[in-house]
């Protein structure tokens, strides 16, 4: 009965998907109206740069001598609620012993706790198949993201769309 209410004084009702819309005006036939109802896609744009490479980008960055990287990438802040060290001693461990061509690619500016990108530095400078690049220009991270085995969301509070739409807006 709430839900009802709630859509009844609703001057607008958004739905993600058609379907979606279809639903909702099935369920509340006798209160809503279609011009009531919105369709508007979560969906992201990418256009990922057609002249970034990024095996030749990280290669050259860090002088990898791995012909072919397998790349997971972190896209994210670096600050503590995103938590981008949560991975790393493992993945260095999993580089080291089992897949010397797999990278974790952390690429994000710091945010603010000086403290905190203090030691994030110190921790991912020293441990092998881990790279840092402060940032990259949009295109150039969404084909980072296109040529990478995995896109990795690590945070303390946030789900993937959060990351998407950091990813988005970098």
């Amino acid at each position: 009965m709430m839900m009802t209410d709630v859509v009844i004084n609703a001057s607008v009702l958004v739905a993600f998907t058609e379907s979606m819309a279809k639903h909702a005006l099935t369920l509340w036939a006798d209160d809503i109206s279609e011009e009531k109802m919105q369709i508007i896609s979560p969906g992201i744009g990418v256009m990922p740069s057609t002249s970034f490479s990024s095996s030749f980008h990280l290669k050259h960055l860090f002088s990898l001598d791995c012909e072919e990287p397998e790349i997971y990438t972190l896209a994210s802040a670096i600050r503590p609620v995103k938590d981008p060290l949560f991975l790393v001693q493992a993945f260095s461990g999993w580089h080291c012993a089992e897949n010397s061509k797999a990278y974790l690619v952390i690429v994000g500016p710091p945010l603010k706790d000086e403290a905190y990108y203090s030691s994030f530095q110190d921790i991912t400078l020293r441990l092998p198949g881990v790279l840092y690049i402060p940032g990259l220009p949009q295109g150039d991270l969404q084909a980072l993201i296109r040529d990478s085995s995995a896109l990795i969301n690590s945070s303390l509070s946030e789900g993937l769309s959060v990351t998407l739409l950091e990813v988005r807006c970098r």
